[in-house]
Protein backbone atom coordinates (compact mmCIF):
# COMPACT_ATOMS: atom_id res chain seq x y z
CA UNK A 1 0.00 0.00 0.00
CA UNK A 2 2.95 2.51 0.88
CA UNK A 3 4.11 2.04 -3.23
CA UNK A 4 1.10 2.87 -4.23
CA UNK A 5 1.66 6.60 -5.57
CA UNK A 6 -2.30 7.45 -5.89
CA UNK A 7 -3.18 6.38 -2.69
CA UNK A 8 -0.03 8.06 -0.62
CA UNK A 9 -1.52 11.23 -2.96
CA UNK A 10 -4.86 10.99 -1.91
CA UNK A 11 -4.46 10.34 2.03
CA UNK A 12 -1.73 12.34 2.12
CA UNK A 13 -2.99 16.64 2.63
CA UNK A 14 -2.16 20.01 4.36
CA UNK A 15 -4.59 20.96 7.05
CA UNK A 16 -3.91 25.20 7.23
CA UNK A 17 -0.25 26.07 7.04
CA UNK A 18 1.20 24.35 10.12
CA UNK A 19 -0.13 20.77 9.45
CA UNK A 20 -0.01 17.47 7.32
CA UNK A 21 -2.57 14.77 7.83
CA UNK A 22 -0.68 11.66 6.84
CA UNK A 23 -3.17 8.29 6.68
CA UNK A 24 -1.44 6.61 4.53
CA UNK A 25 -0.08 3.89 7.18
CA UNK A 26 -3.44 3.16 7.83
CA UNK A 27 -5.90 0.72 6.58
CA UNK A 28 -8.16 2.98 5.05
CA UNK A 29 -9.45 4.07 1.87
CA UNK A 30 -10.55 7.36 0.05
CA UNK A 31 -13.68 6.51 0.69
CA UNK A 32 -12.79 6.49 4.55
CA UNK A 33 -11.77 10.00 4.26
CA UNK A 34 -14.55 11.15 2.88
CA UNK A 35 -16.64 9.61 5.33
CA UNK A 36 -14.73 11.18 8.36
CA UNK A 37 -14.71 14.00 6.71
CA UNK A 38 -18.54 13.95 6.85
CA UNK A 39 -18.59 13.29 10.36
CA UNK A 40 -16.18 15.93 10.88
CA UNK A 41 -17.98 18.19 8.96
CA UNK A 42 -21.33 17.58 10.91
CA UNK A 43 -19.93 18.03 13.71
CA UNK A 44 -18.74 21.83 13.33
CA UNK A 45 -14.90 20.12 13.84
CA UNK A 46 -13.59 23.16 11.75
CA UNK A 47 -15.41 26.24 13.61
CA UNK A 48 -14.31 24.09 17.23
CA UNK A 49 -10.87 24.02 16.04
CA UNK A 50 -10.67 27.74 15.44
CA UNK A 51 -12.62 28.36 18.91
CA UNK A 52 -9.89 26.37 20.56
CA UNK A 53 -6.84 28.04 19.06
CA UNK A 54 -8.98 31.76 19.74
CA UNK A 55 -9.57 31.02 23.55
CA UNK A 56 -12.74 30.70 23.22
CA UNK A 57 -14.41 28.76 26.19
CA UNK A 58 -15.02 25.24 24.72
CA UNK A 59 -14.00 23.29 27.31
CA UNK A 60 -17.52 22.97 29.07
CA UNK A 61 -17.04 21.05 32.45
CA UNK A 62 -14.13 23.78 33.52
CA UNK A 63 -16.22 26.78 31.33
CA UNK A 64 -12.75 28.08 29.96
CA UNK A 65 -10.72 27.75 27.17
CA UNK A 66 -8.22 24.99 26.83
CA UNK A 67 -5.35 26.71 27.37
CA UNK A 68 -3.01 23.51 26.80
CA UNK A 69 -3.33 24.91 22.64
CA UNK A 70 -1.36 28.15 23.57
CA UNK A 71 1.83 25.92 25.22
CA UNK A 72 2.62 25.01 22.22
CA UNK A 73 3.08 28.35 20.71
CA UNK A 74 5.78 30.19 19.84
CA UNK A 75 4.49 34.33 18.95
CA UNK A 76 3.21 35.91 21.96
CA UNK A 77 0.15 37.06 22.04
CA UNK A 78 -2.25 37.94 25.31
CA UNK A 79 -3.28 34.42 25.78
CA UNK A 80 0.08 32.98 25.58
CA UNK A 81 1.59 35.61 27.96
CA UNK A 82 -1.81 34.80 30.71
CA UNK A 83 -0.64 30.85 30.65
CA UNK A 84 3.14 31.42 30.78
CA UNK A 85 2.23 33.63 33.63
CA UNK A 86 0.48 30.32 35.39
CA UNK A 87 3.02 27.95 34.54
CA UNK A 88 5.18 30.56 36.56
CA UNK A 89 3.08 30.75 39.15
CA UNK A 90 2.71 27.06 39.27
CA UNK A 91 6.60 26.49 39.21
CA UNK A 92 6.93 28.65 41.73
CA UNK A 93 4.43 27.10 43.90
CA UNK A 94 6.14 23.66 43.29
CA UNK A 95 9.57 24.65 44.15
CA UNK A 96 7.88 26.13 47.70
CA UNK A 97 6.21 23.06 48.20
CA UNK A 98 9.84 20.83 46.84
CA UNK A 99 12.05 23.05 49.08
CA UNK A 100 9.71 22.83 52.70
Amino acid sequence: MLQDKERNSLLTFKLGTDAIVDFTHTKIDKKGIELLYDVAKNAGLIQKIEDMFSGVKINNTEKRPVWHIQLRRTEEDEITKHVFEVKSQIKAYSDQIRNG
